[in-house]
């Protein structure tokens, strides 16, 4: 009883520095400030106030998932290549990120977004049927109460969404396994830290606001820019070679049919991609899709057969046109040279391709 307690005591204690740092950190943030949509951060993604607060006139949104933080050094990431133009991009994406965490997102932000365009990169890993049991404990680590309350408190969603995304959340957290108390208070403790430690570090660097200019990206040039650079690809898995040898040549007989067991057919991303529309139609956005492709020739190597790989496209697609929603379906660059950094996540080339495709909507 007494180790409850002086667990108790702590955990009050900790709760509230992390509550007094948080506070006195979100007011040192520089407000307004373009460089802060380039900031690929959860911590940022979290906060509604730190969110509002830098949405602009012109701000556009620019939504995904773990991609964002690939080639995070490359001038082909979407926080370094479209800070050369006059585009004011707010990137919302980290690991976990799913169509929900974006819908709730999107339904807080939006009466903020005088430019009214979003774009939400697809990975079409989130549609796997075995995540969707496990797709609570996922959705924790992303969710953000403070976002969540002002979506309910957001009369432009209809009664209807409002209560899709209220009825979605509380079974993705009853399955978050919170009755296991321990695992899930490790779990908050340890993403509040990052998150501050994140916060803290930009309010240390401020702003960079550069180097910006008018740039018209040639994208047919930077396409064969990479094409002429891509030779860091001698696997015959059209990964890059520095990923391949770290993570897969030495188990590479391990992997053979591993994931032939894999299926799109059935899970809840598919009802969350459609609460996503629906909190962009009650507002009014113009909303664009972007699916990503898988690696064709690794997923063939594991088993997980373009037939099967398929089903994603053709589920979303039908999504999409009963909802008469833009789809950029890039399914059929899974075979793509140079495409992929490792069996989903786009190198070079695939992100040309990608941000070529937002950069056309972004300025339509």
């Amino acid at each position: 009883m007494k180790k409850v307690k002086a667990f108790a005591i702590a955990l009050s204690i900790f709760v509230l520095i992390m509550v007094v740092l948080h506070v006195a950190a979100v007011r040192l943030l520089p407000r307004e400030s373009r460089d802060f949509g380039y900031w690929i951060s959860s911590a940022k993604d979290s906060s509604y106030e730190l969110l509002a607060d830098n949405i602009r006139e012109k701000t556009v949104l620019y939504m995904g998932s773990s991609e964002f933080h690939h080639g995070l050094k490359e001038p082909y990431n979407p926080s370094n290549l479209f800070r050369k133009t006059d585009l004011d991009v707010m990137c919302i994406g980290a690991a976990f990120n799913q169509c929900l965490t974006h819908a709730i997102t999107v339904g807080a932000v939006g009466p903020k977004l005088t430019n009214r365009k979003v774009c939400l990169i697809l990975s079409p890993t989130w549609f796997y049927e075995h995540r969707s049991r496990q797709a609570g404990r996922e959705f924790l680590l992303r969710y953000s109460s403070t976002c969540f309350d002002k979506a309910m408190e957001n009369e432009d969603l209809s009664l209807s969404t409002r209560e899709g995304i209220k009825t979605r959340k509380e079974e993705l957290l009853g399955k978050s396994g919170e009755q296991d108390g321990s695992g899930n208070l490790s779990a908050f403790i340890g993403r509040e830290k990052d998150r501050m430690k994140t916060v803290l570090m930009w309010v240390g660097k401020g702003p960079d606001e550069g180097p910006y200019g008018s740039v018209n990206l040639d994208f047919d040039a930077l396409k064969k820019k990479v094409e002429q650079s891509n030779d860091d690809c001698t696997n015959p898995y059209n990964m890059k070679d520095e990923v391949f040898n770290k993570k897969f040549k030495m188990g590479l007989r391990g992997y053979k049919n591993k994931n032939s067991g894999l299926s799109f057919e059935e899970s809840g991303e598919y009802g969350d991609l459609q609460l996503f529309i629906d909190v962009c139609r009650d507002q009014g956005l113009d909303l664009m899709l972007i699916l990503q492709p898988m690696n064709g020739m690794w997923y063939d190597y594991t088993g997980f057969t373009a037939e099967k790989r398929h089903v994603v496209s053709k589920k979303v697609k039908k999504i999409a046109d009963k909802n008469g929603v833009k789809l950029c379906d890039l399914t059929g660059e899974e075979y793509t040279e140079g495409f992929f950094e490792d069996a989903v996540h786009p190198a070079e080339k695939g992100w040309v391709i990608i941000n070529e495709k937002a950069y056309k909507f972004f300025n339509s």
